[in-house]
C-alpha cells in the first residue's frame, strides 16, 4: 500500500474504533473505574427502551457490572466486524472502496489485530519512517 493509502485505512480502523466507542467518555478509556459516579454510569446505560425501567431498578453494583458487559460486547462486535473482514479479504478476495481508497488487506497484521492493538491504546507501527503515529 501507498502512504495515503495506509493513512487511509489507519482512519477506517480508527473511525471503526470511534463508533464502537461511542458510548464512552474518552476513546483512550481502557474499562471502567472501580469508582464511577451515578451520571457517568447513567450515561454508559440505555438511554431508551424497554430496557431503561429494569437497568435504572439495579443497585449501583448491578449498574456497574451491567455496563461492563455492555462495554464488552461493544468490543465484541469491533473485534467480530474485523475477524469478518481478515477471512474474507485473505479467502474470499473481498475488496472495497471507502474514502476512494480500496482495501483488500491490512497493510501491517490484520484488520482484528490492528482493531485489538488501537483499542489497547498502541500506536500505529511507524510504516518504515522511523516515527510512530498516534
Amino acid at each position: 500500500m501507498t502512504a495515503p493509502e495506509t493513512q487511509a485505512y489507519q482512519e477506517f480502523i480508527d473511525g471503526l474504533l470511534s463508533q464502537v466507542r461511542a458510548k464512552h467518555a474518552a476513546s483512550d478509556q481502557q474499562a471502567l473505574p472501580d469508582a464511577i459516579s451515578a451520571p457517568e454510569l447513567r450515561s454508559l446505560l440505555p438511554a431508551s427502551g424497554p430496557h431503561v425501567r429494569f437497568a435504572r431498578s439495579l443497585s449501583v453494583e448491578q449498574q456497574v457490572a451491567l455496563a461492563r458487559l455492555l462495554e464488552d460486547t461493544e468490543r465484541r462486535i469491533g473485534h467480530d466486524i474485523c475477524a469478518w473482514l481478515d477471512w474474507e479479504t485473505s479467502c474470499n478476495g473481498l475488496s472495497f472502496q471507502w474514502n476512494g481508497v480500496s482495501f483488500s488487506e491490512s497493510p501491517h497484521a490484520s484488520w482484528h489485530y490492528d482493531f485489538t492493538c488501537r483499542w489497547e491504546g498502541d500506536d500505529w507501527p511507524d510504516n518504515g519512517t522511523g516515527e510512530q503515529t498516534a
